[in-house]
């Protein structure tokens, strides 16, 4: 069982996520900028067995991305995003 956000904690991330859709309100969206300003680095990985099915995952105790590296770019960013 995950955790559950607290209201303040929600409030939290809805605040910064309204002050990044002020600041970026047309494309392109820098996403891989905007995880790393906010200390989030993002990799791509080979997910083997589970490729064709799996676009990614967030590793938030290390605040990594991992994306699937034979994803196109395009996906790879909707991922990231």
């Amino acid at each position: 069982m995950s955790p559950s956000l607290t209201d303040s904690r929600r409030a939290e991330i809805e605040s910064e996520a309204n002050k990044l859709t002020k600041v970026y309100s047309e494309p392109p969206i820098p996403v891989y900028e905007i995880a790393r300003e906010n200390g989030v680095e993002v990799y791509t990985a080979n997910f083997e067995e589970v490729a064709d099915t799996f676009s990614g995952f967030c590793d938030f105790r290390n605040d990594n991305i991992y994306l699937n590296q034979d994803d196109t770019p395009v996906r790879q960013f909707f991922t990231a995003a």
